[in-house]
C-alpha cells in the first residue's frame, strides 16, 4: 500500500467525521424552533432553510405530549393558501406559452361557467387582476369538505356548492381596491383546465412539480402522498382531514423540502418561467397597508421579502423569500394554533439570517401579542374564578341543614338561573368562538380564546361548563316544582 492509499483514506475518514458531526450537531435555529414550539403547544412543524440560493437546513419536530407520530422530513401537510402562489405560477406558464392574455378578461378563455350578471363590467375581470385579488370578486376562503363527502364539480363550486363558503360573484369595480378572494383562484383553475384541455392537479403536476424536482407535491394527492400526510391538529385535539374542489385556492399537499425547491425557483429564475416573468409576479400591483401585492404573491418591499403564508383547518404555513440575499424561509405545521408560532419563527430568521429590517416591528408585534395574550389568560381565570365562586356559594347553601333544598326565595332562584345560564352564554362566545378573541383583545383570528391558553386550562374550563350546566338544570328543576 502506497502513500496515495493512505492518503484516500484519510480523506474519506475526514469527510464522514465532517457530515456526521453536521448532522449530530442541533443548530441555534432548531433549539429556537423546538423551544417556542414547546411553549405554543404546536403538534407538529418541519421547516427548510435556504441561505446563498442553497437548502442549508432541513428538520422536523414533534411536540412529544401532542402528536404522537414523530414528523419527518418527508411528511407531507396541507399549506392552504399556499396553493396559490404555486397555481399563479401554472396560469404564468400559459401567458409564457402564449396561449393566456394578463390584460385579457377572464371570460375569453371560459366556457363551462361565467361571473353571474352585476352592476360592475365583467370583461374588467382580467387574469391580472385575479392574480393580484383586485378584480373585485367576493369568497375569501373555503372550510373545505370531509374526505368521506363527495366534492361538487369545479361549475357547482362556483356557484355555491362551497360547503357554506358561498358563491363567486362580483361584488366591487374591479381594479380600484384589493379584496382577497380564493373564488378569483377557483376561476383561474377553471381557466388552466379550458385553456390546457387538462384537470388542474394535473396540468401542475407536469408544468411546475416535475420540472421542479417537486416529488412530494400534489393538488390531488395520491394515497402514497397521503399516507406520508401529517396528523392535523386544533391545539392538542386532531381532526379529521378535509379536501376542497377549489384546488388551486387551497388544495396543495407538499413538503417543506419542496415548497423551498420553489422558493429557489423563484429566486434563481430561468427555471420553468423567465426573468421577466417571475419579475412581473413579484412586482407590487398594488398598496395594502405596510404591504404590496403582486401576481400569487406578497411583498414587503422594505425588507425586500417576498410570500404566502397559508391556513387550512387544523394546518399553518408559510413561505418567505429574498430574491436580492438568495435567503428563504418554509415553515408547515399540523396545528390551527401555530400562527404566532410561526410570526416568532419568522422574526427569529429574520433577525439572524435576512436583513433585519423588519425586527423591530417583529418586536413590537411579538410583544404586544404577548400583552394581549396575558390579558386573555387573566379574564379567563377570572370567569373561571367567579364560576367556582357560585357553585361553592350553591353547595354551601345545600349544606345549612335545611329538609328542602333550594334557594331561600323563588325571585333569588331566578335570579341565579338567569345568571348562570348568561355566564355559560358568555363564556361560550367569548372563549370558545374567534369572536371572543377579537373582543378580549382586538385580534382577528380564526382562533378562539382557548387555543392561545395554557395546557390544561381548557379541560378545567370543561368541567366547570358541565357543573354550571348541571347545576342549572337542577335549580331550574326545583323551580318548575
Amino acid at each position: 500500500m502506497d502513500g496515495k492509499f493512505f492518503f484516500k483514506l484519510y480523506i474519506s475518514i475526514l469527510f464522514v467525521s465532517t457530515v456526521w458531526n453536521v448532522h449530530a450537531q442541533t443548530s441555534d435555529f432548531e433549539k429556537f424552533v423546538a423551544q417556542a414550539m414547546l411553549d405554543r403547544t404546536v403538534a407538529g412543524v418541519s421547516i427548510a432553510r435556504i441561505e446563498s440560493g442553497e437548502i442549508v437546513e432541513k428538520f422536523a419536530l414533534s411536540h412529544p405530549n401532542v402528536d404522537k407520530l414523530a414528523l419527518s422530513e418527508n411528511s407531507v401537510f396541507q399549506v392552504g393558501s399556499i396553493s396559490k402562489p404555486v397555481a399563479a405560477w401554472a396560469v404564468m406558464t400559459l401567458v409564457r406559452d402564449g396561449k393566456v392574455e394578463l390584460d385579457a378578461p377572464i371570460s375569453r378563455y371560459l366556457s363551462r361557467w361565467n361571473l353571474p350578471s352585476s352592476n360592475f363590467d365583467p370583461k374588467q375581470v382580467t387574469v391580472e387582476r385575479l392574480l393580484s385579488h383586485t378584480a373585485g370578486l367576493s369568497l375569501h376562503g373555503y372550510p373545505g369538505f370531509a374526505e368521506n363527502m363527495a366534492l361538487p364539480n369545479i361549475e357547482a363550486s362556483l356557484s355555491g356548492d362551497t360547503n357554506g363558503a358561498g358563491s363567486v360573484e362580483q361584488i366591487l369595480s374591479p381594479g380600484v381596491q384589493f379584496k382577497y378572494s380564493g373564488g378569483g383562484y377557483t376561476l383561474l383553475q377553471l381557466m388552466v383546465e379550458e385553456v390546457s384541455g387538462m384537470p388542474f392537479p394535473q396540468y401542475a403536476q407536469q408544468a411546475i412539480f416535475e420540472p421542479l424536482a417537486m416529488g412530494s407535491s400534489s393538488y390531488e394527492p395520491s394515497q402514497a402522498l397521503k399516507a406520508l400526510r401529517a396528523t392535523p391538529y386544533v391545539r392538542t385535539t386532531p381532526i379529521d382531514y378535509y379536501q376542497f374542489r377549489a384546488q388551486a385556492a387551497a388544495s396543495l399537499h407538499s413538503t417543506a423540502s419542496d415548497l423551498a425547491q420553489f422558493a429557489l425557483a423563484n429566486m434563481q429564475q430561468e427555471m420553468v418561467l423567465d426573468a421577466p416573468l417571475i419579475e412581473k409576479m413579484h412586482s407590487p400591483v398594488m398598496d395594502i397597508g405596510s404591504q404590496k401585492v403582486g401576481l400569487g404573491f406578497f411583498i414587503d418591499p422594505k425588507a425586500s421579502l417576498i410570500g404566502h403564508s397559508g391556513a387550512n383547518q387544523g394546518w399553518r404555513a408559510d413561505l418567505v423569500f429574498n430574491p436580492r440575499l438568495n435567503n428563504g424561509l418554509v415553515v408547515l405545521t399540523n396545528s390551527d394554533n401555530a400562527g404566532f408560532f410561526i410570526q416568532q419563527v419568522r422574526c427569529y430568521w429574520e433577525e439572524q439570517f435576512a436583513e433585519a429590517a423588519l425586527l423591530e416591528m417583529c418586536q413590537k408585534q411579538i410583544q404586544s401579542h404577548k400583552s394581549q395574550l396575558q390579558m386573555l389568560h387573566w379574564v379567563i381565570w377570572g370567569l373561571i374564578a367567579v364560576s367556582i365562586a357560585l357553585v361553592t356559594f350553591r353547595v354551601i347553601s345545600l349544606t345549612k341543614g335545611k329538609t328542602q333544598i333550594g334557594l331561600p326565595n323563588s325571585k333569588v332562584r331566578w335570579t341565579l338561573i338567569v345568571l348562570l345560564a348568561l355566564i355559560i352564554i358568555a363564556a361560550t362566545l367569548l372563549l370558545n368562538t374567534s369572536f371572543g378573541v377579537y373582543i378580549i383583545a382586538g385580534i382577528t383570528t380564526s382562533l378562539s380564546a382557548m387555543d392561545y391558553v395554557p395546557e390544561g386550562v381548557p379541560n378545567v374550563w370543561f368541567a366547570i361548563q358541565v357543573l354550571l350546566i348541571f347545576l342549572l338544570l337542577f335549580i331550574f328543576a326545583r323551580k318548575v316544582q
